[in-house]
């Protein structure tokens, strides 16, 4: 826990430097955004910033399915949504250039996006201070609702709360010697602390906790180290594309043991990546396409109707985002954006596509539902045990 509490501080004092060295709060742009919410009769601009080019994932089309339905049936407010979209690169320089860029447009009142926590984080101080609100489906980090600000939600579980449903999920598998791996960045470092710290609590022995450097790209050297003891399992807390090629040179390596890993790896780039090494790897999820859920159900019908392929879970994030938001905007009869946010947080249970949402007052869901896949033969497959566990026998 010190660890995690330190961890936090650095981040802290990182996010308030990069405040400070690249914006300053600005009351003009925060009034002017919302007296041209106030009186707006044309399209609500709402900012998509995301990696596409990079991740390749299905995120984008999520956003444009639920912008054209929504679109469809007469807009929000007698308006339609105009989205302005921007390509970061996973970049932290963009995403932070892209935020300042959203931030002096003061006819965009919401920003959707960010897959990485570094810059989901350093970006909401951005939004924040010059009164945009904003939404993260993908960032984990718990940093993210710490600063205490009013205009930032997250539509995932934190970390903290995904390495302990993982660890929980661990014990009921019967491991009981784990290896723990991260790669010293800001997701992994926070998800691999919460592993463990559950993993001693809950009575799992931890034989090794390593990390890696994703620039090193070969991890060799590290792997040899690791199969030098027996273990039942190791739990990798790393990001993409790097915590594949990890698994990948793993096998290559002779390490036979099962892998679990973080939400970063709920995609079909792990396969692409890593192929038939990647089998038999556990990943937690927020999106079960074949929940008998009518809001799902109509999702994936016509998602497969409009692109001819089953969504992911990052189409599934961007398609409630979008509706989320524009079930707050006609919630609150307005899209001034801080009185939208004050809705948004005390919205009980609204059904979306991958379950209930409800938020906390810092902007953090509640109780939210995560699933476990475990790849096989370049597919994920649900577990078929119970996975919502509360506590472990």
């Amino acid at each position: 826990m010190k660890n995690m509490i330190s961890r936090r501080i650095l981040l802290l004092l990182f996010i308030i430097v990069a405040l400070v060295a690249s914006c300053h709060p600005n009351e003009d742009n925060t009034t002017e955004r919302a007296r041209k919410a106030k009186k707006a009769t044309g399209d609500i601009e709402i900012a998509i910033i995301w990696s596409p080019s990079v991740y390749k994932d299905m995120f984008m089309n999520g956003i444009h399915l639920a912008k054209e339905e929504i679109n469809r049936r007469g807009g929000v407010l007698g308006r339609k949504i105009r989205l302005i979209e921007y390509d970061e690169l996973a970049s932290f320089t963009r995403a932070m250039d892209f935020a300042r860029d959203i931030a002096g447009n003061t006819d965009i009142v919401a920003v959707i996006g960010h897959q990485e926590s570094l810059n989901a984080i350093s970006a909401s101080t951005v939004y924040q201070y010059n009164g945009v609100l904003f939404i993260s489906p993908r960032a984990t980090s718990a940093v993210l609702t710490e600063h205490g600000f009013d205009l930032v939600f997250r539509t995932m579980p934190a970390t903290t709360e995904m390495g302990i449903q993982m660890c929980q999920l661990a014990y009921k598998k019967g491991f009981r010697r784990m290896v723990v791996v991260d790669d010293q960045g800001i997701y992994g470092k926070e998800l691999a602390d919460a592993f463990y710290e559950c993993a001693n609590d809950i009575g799992i022995n931890i034989v090794s906790r390593r990390y890696y450097f994703p620039w090193e790209e070969t991890y060799y050297p590290l792997l040899a180290e690791i199969r030098r003891q027996p273990f039942d399992a190791i739990f990798l807390a790393g990001g993409q594309p790097y915590a594949s090629i990890f698994i990948k040179q793993a096998r290559k390596m002779g390490v036979k043991a099962p892998f679990m890993a973080g939400h970063s790896l709920d995609s079909p780039r792990l396969w692409s990546i890593a192929g038939s090494a990647s089998e038999g790897t556990i990943v937690p999820s927020v999106f079960d396409p074949f929940s008998s859920n009518p809001v799902n159900r109509r999702f994936v019908d016509n998602f497969h109707l409009r692109y001819g392929i089953d969504p992911d879970t990052s189409a599934a994030q961007g398609y409630d985002a979008l509706s989320l938001l524009a079930y707050a905007f006609e919630e609150s009869k307005t899209t001034i954006p801080v009185a939208v946010a004050s809705t948004l947080r005390f919205v009980q249970n609204w059904n979306g596509v991958t379950g209930l949402y409800t938020f906390k007052v810092k902007g953090d869901l509640v109780d939210k539902k995560m699933f476990f896949k475990v790849m096989h033969n370049g597919t994920f497959e649900f577990l078929q045990e119970d996975v919502n566990i509360q506590k472990a026998d």
